[in-house]
């Protein structure tokens, strides 16, 4: 049973997974395990939300020569017989709970490898005693970090390929599609887009300072239905909130747990894709816009 159905307003469907046992071998990622539960901060101090990167980092940086190149903690993807002439749309993404930036190699070959110029910043909090895994902290302070790093990232990106500024998209798994939706509230105006896969929407710290501005940003929300940390609950009880700042969020809930999936992955590059192409349906764009829920089976 679809538990969203009957609902009036947004782009809703349910997708059954290409895999409905969740067999780990044709999972994305199936050996990082979801603790964002756990990790994200809960408050009720309030902030003023800022736009900006704070301060850039001018150095040269080198040409692009193979598809992820690592700089520091940030990896950059670029695409297959890239053409310097071209204006790329950008993907930032945001690696999920004890993981880290090399999320990006998996991932992209999933997404497209000729569509998008990528990069992905490491996480603010250190995971394990190693260094080799990571998470997005929530309070303020990392928050203001995490701002840093991503425009930071952006701006690299920048100098390393063209880029089109006005297609740039934030996205993240878990822990990192909360920051990555966080991040798109708190500036609206420099992303075209987010895409939270079983990220939690951020209610602390008043994610909603930018009102006025949110209801031009469109939004891709994706979930497991058996997820433990991102479910159709999780979903369900977020929805008088969203209706209630009328955003524009598709919702996309799939047959399976926390684990991510290709189907997931190809989903998301149609997407990113209508909105690169101005291609948006005029059935979704009514259907996102202002509250409430289809089901579709």
């Amino acid at each position: 049973m679809n538990r969203l159905s009957g609902l009036n307003g947004y782009d809703v469907k349910k997708i059954s997974s290409s895999n409905p046992d969740n067999s780990p071998g044709d999972s994305i990622g199936s050996g990082i395990k979801s603790n964002e539960a756990a990790e994200l901060h809960a408050g009720n101090l309030a902030f003023d939300a800022i736009f900006g990167s704070g301060p850039v980092k001018e150095h040269e940086l080198p040409s692009p020569k193979s598809s992820a190149i690592q700089k520091s903690s940030t990896l950059f993807f670029s695409p297959l017989h890239y053409e310097s002439r071209y204006d790329y749309p950008l993907i930032i993404w945001l690696h999920g709970c004890g993981s880290s930036e090399r999320e990006l190699e998996e991932l992209m070959p999933h997404v497209s490898i000729r569509n998008y110029v990528a990069v992905a910043p490491r996480g603010t909090k250190a995971f394990d005693p190693n260094g080799h895994r990571y998470s997005w902290a929530h309070s303020p302070a990392s928050i203001s970090m995490a701002e840093e790093l991503i425009f930071d990232a952006i701006e690299n990106a920048s100098r390393r390929y063209n880029i089109c500024r006005k297609k740039i998209f934030l996205a993240g798994r878990g822990a990192g599609g909360t920051m990555a939706w966080r991040m798109a509230l708190r500036n609206p105006k420099h992303f075209a887009g987010c895409v939270s896969l079983g990220g939690t929407f951020p209610k602390s710290y008043q994610p909603l300072a930018l009102l006025k501005d949110l209801r031009h940003l469109r939004s891709l929300w994706m979930v497991g239905e058996q997820s433990s940390t991102c479910g159709i609950d999780t979903v369900v009880d977020c929805l008088p909130l969203l209706h209630a700042a009328k955003l524009r969020v598709a919702i996309r809930q799939y047959n399976c747990g926390d684990d991510l999936y290709a189907d997931m992955f190809s989903d998301m590059n149609r997407w990113l894709m209508e909105i690169v192409t101005n291609q948006v349906s005029s059935s979704a764009e009514d259907s996102c816009v202002w509250g409430g829920l289809t089901g579709l089976n």
